[in-house]
């Protein structure tokens, strides 16, 4: 099916890695070899101090992102603080009220 993408991802996939089988077989038998040796150090693309920056940038993101959280949390238990603290005056009037109701019926 044509309008099956994963399908004809899937088929792509299985075609490149039987390529690769088979290509590694023959370097096998042809003796070149395919593999980096074992102690092979490749020089790298971007320097320590660009590295260092890009570190440094990902903490920060981070740590914005948690404060972030932490604010929003403060904000939704001042809210919830806010609401119980209404709840429990709501009580205590209607307790008091209660107290008063059955002292004048008494």
């Amino acid at each position: 099916d044509v309008n099956d993408d994963l399908k004809r991802e899937l088929a792509f996939y299985d075609i490149a890695l039987a390529g690769v089988k088979d290509c590694q077989e023959m370097c096998k038998s042809s003796g070149i070899p395919y593999e980096r040796p074992k102690d092979f150090y490749a020089e790298m693309v971007k320097t320590d101090d660009h590295m260092l920056k890009v570190k440094k940038q990902l903490i920060e993101q981070s740590a914005k992102v948690e404060a972030a959280e932490i604010r929003r949390k403060q904000r939704e238990a001042k809210k919830y603080g806010k609401a119980l603290q209404v709840e429990r005056k709501i009580e205590k009037d209607k307790r008091k009220k209660d107290e008063l109701e059955s002292i004048s019926k008494w």
